[in-house]
């Protein structure tokens, strides 16, 4: 008996260790086999005990008839409690089977839902995702074990993900709120420079509103200095005409003075031989007064004669005398005056030539006005386009300035935006390591040490352009 319960204990615990490798469905539709099996002994046992009692009774019933009836009875009531004593025994062994099974199917139950449970609760309870589940024999909690430490896995490699990304937003998320102070101050310096530079576009309008002020003058006076040269043209020409006149009249007078000098040259000849002619006359006189004294009174009326000649031919020596000084005075007056008219004829003519240049200079003053009327006209012109430009250009920085404020505004939501970006990116870094356990570091720090020198590079480079 010890033995066969020995037997029967091995093969249950071997049929119960057998049961990891099976499924749960396995498992149970195998118990619900044995339990069946179990069943049909014990009603078969029933079945064969009621057989012998029923056979038994008959027997007794036909033994009370025989002398032998103790004896049959005696071997019945052994039967009876044989059979009796394997029901006990065949239904001790289905409970004690079905108690094994009972607890069996419990621990095979129970212990891999125990293990996952634990697990699930050091997961939630730690955030450790380096712990894993055991992977025994083939089943659904092999399953579910195996599907636990795939999700666990999995959710290691996000968290390893999310951990590097939430350190790469906080270091890009301060380098984003440097980048946009540097943005900002450069902003702030444009903004300065445009209007420094409106200042100066302002100071330019107005200069060139003097300037074209002054053009306009200047227009009106280069139009007056060319009215003004066309009247002097006009007088020039008027003066030239004149001064022509004036040449050919002392061209003429020159001739008459000419004239008049070879007609008082004559006449100083003619003087000369009446002076000639007198002396001759005188010392005939003189001649014949010593005759007519040697004559005595026959020659005293010829003497008489020939000192009224003498005296007549001395009178007419005078008047000669003085009409020689007059021609020499007439002609030393007309040598001046032929030098005099010589010179003015000289000077006409020279100032016809200066006439001729005035006029020339005159019409080139003229030209020069006309081209300076003109080059006024392009310059007002050019003027009101700079005008308009310089409005246009006004206008224009009055937009930088409104865009570098609203540029200025943007840099400082966006600032506003990095911080609140970097304060999340923190929270999510401080979440994450609460999954990495003790073996990971968070690698925020490397990638912040990273970002800062990449934004001094950026600053390095970067403040070369204000």
């Amino acid at each position: 008996m010890i033995n066969e319960e020995k037997n029967t204990g091995n093969m249950l615990y071997r049929l119960v260790g057998g049961f990891s490798y099976f499924s749960i469905k396995q498992r149970l539709f195998a118990g619900a086999v044995l339990i069946g099996l179990i069943f049909s002994l014990g009603l078969t046992s029933a079945a064969h005990t009621q057989h012998t009692l029923e056979a038994s009774l008959h027997a007794v019933a036909a033994l009370t008839l025989l002398p032998q009836a103790e004896a049959i009875v005696a071997d019945a009531l052994i039967q009876v409690s044989s059979g009796a004593q394997r029901l006990y025994l065949i239904g001790g062994a289905g409970f004690l089977l079905l108690l094994l099974l009972t607890m069996s199917g419990f621990y095979i139950l129970t212990h891999p839902l125990g293990r996952c449970v634990k697990a699930m609760q050091e997961f939630a309870n730690n955030g450790d995702l380096g712990c894993r589940m055991p992977v025994r024999g083939k089943n659904e909690f092999t399953e579910l074990a195996d599907a636990f430490n795939n999700f666990v896995g999995r959710m290691s490699q996000i968290v390893d993900l999310v951990n590097a990304s939430s350190g790469t937003l906080v270091a890009e998320s301060q380098r984003l709120t440097d980048i946009t102070g540097l943005n900002r101050e450069r902003a702030g310096n444009q903004n300065e420079r445009v209007q420094e530079v409106t200042v100066s576009v302002q100071a330019m309008n107005e200069t060139l509103s003097r300037i074209e002020a002054l053009t306009s003058d200047a227009a009106t006076k280069a139009k007056m200095v060319r009215d003004e040269a066309d009247r002097g043209s006009l007088i020039v020409e008027n003066t030239v005409g004149a001064i022509n006149e004036v040449a050919a009249q002392v061209e003429s007078a020159n001739q008459a003075i000419g004239e008049l000098k070879a007609a008082s040259e004559r006449i100083g000849n003619i003087v000369v031989l009446i002076g000639g002619i007198t002396d001759q006359t005188n010392l005939l006189a003189l001649n014949a007064a010593i005759e007519a004294a040697r004559a005595g009174e026959y020659g005293r009326g010829f003497a008489v004669v020939a000192n009224e000649v003498r005296a007549l031919s001395q009178e007419v020596a005078e008047q000669n005398a003085r009409i020689g000084h007059q021609i020499k005075e007439l002609q030393s007056a007309t040598n001046k005056g032929v030098d005099i008219i010589s010179s003015a004829f000289e000077k006409a003519h020279n100032s016809v030539d200066v006439a001729a240049q005035a006029g020339t200079a005159l019409i080139a003053i003229t030209e020069a006005a006309e081209e300076i009327s003109g080059m006024n006209a392009h310059i007002a012109d050019a003027m009101v386009g700079n005008r308009k430009q310089t409005r246009r250009v006004d206008d224009n920085l009055d937009r930088i300035v409104a865009l570098s404020t609203e540029t200025m505004g943007i840099a400082d939501e966006t600032s506003a935006m990095g911080n609140e970006f970097k304060v999340l990116a923190q929270q999510l870094g401080s979440l994450v390591s609460q999954f990495l356990g003790g073996e990971r570091q968070s690698p925020v720090s490397e990638v912040e040490q990273r970002s800062n020198k990449g934004t001094e590079s950026v600053f390095g480079n970067g403040a070369e352009l204000f």
